[in-house]
């Protein structure tokens, strides 16, 4: 299974994340070839972590 996810800060997108008051956000880049059991594989491991 390959999910890349980045994080990004609020200085790339200040005005949108200031208005919901986030510091950061996770990107996850699902592609084509990711099946729904690898989705969530991914959305249970996040889960977990949080």
């Amino acid at each position: 299974m390959v999910v890349i996810s980045s994080v990004s800060s609020a200085q790339g997108t200040r005005l949108d994340m200031d208005a919901r008051g986030l510091a950061s956000v996770l990107r996850a880049s699902v592609h084509y070839y990711n099946t729904e059991a690898e989705v969530e594989r991914f959305c249970t491991t996040l889960a977990s972590l949080i």
